[in-house]
């Protein structure tokens, strides 16, 4: 089940939140490698 839109918009307020802070950008950037390996 993929929606686009949501996700676009989930992950742009997500990667904003986590941007404010250097342990949330850290675990974005985990959160980006998983992202690209279940792709």
């Amino acid at each position: 089940m993929n929606t686009p839109l949501f996700d676009s918009r989930f992950h742009n307020r997500l990667s904003f939140f986590l941007s404010k802070n250097a342990e949330g950008s850290q675990i974005f950037g985990w959160y980006n490698v998983g992202n690209e390996y279940l792709r």
